[in-house]
């Protein structure tokens, strides 16, 4: 059983991927969230089981304590 993780991800702690899901570019997931099923692309999901609760809005510009910077997203 394969977990497939696209990449630009954020996962919580405690987080428990069961076999055979896929894991969306850039997909958010809550702590102590159980992912069962495919998360789609872009979205933020947490839960038990694991549910897409809201879209990620994407920017070209992100601005931190480090200076701006443009990002290199292609969803």
């Amino acid at each position: 059983m394969e977990v497939s993780i696209e990449g630009e991800n954020w996962i919580g702690a405690n987080v428990l991927l069961l076999g055979c899901v896929t894991i969306g570019k850039g997909d958010l997931i809550g702590t102590g969230s159980v992912v069962n099923k495919d998360l789609p692309p872009f979205t933020i999901c947490l839960g038990n089981p694991c549910k897409p609760i809201s879209k990620r809005i994407l920017s070209s510009k992100i601005i931190n304590p480090f200076g701006n910077f443009t990002t290199s997203y292609n969803a």
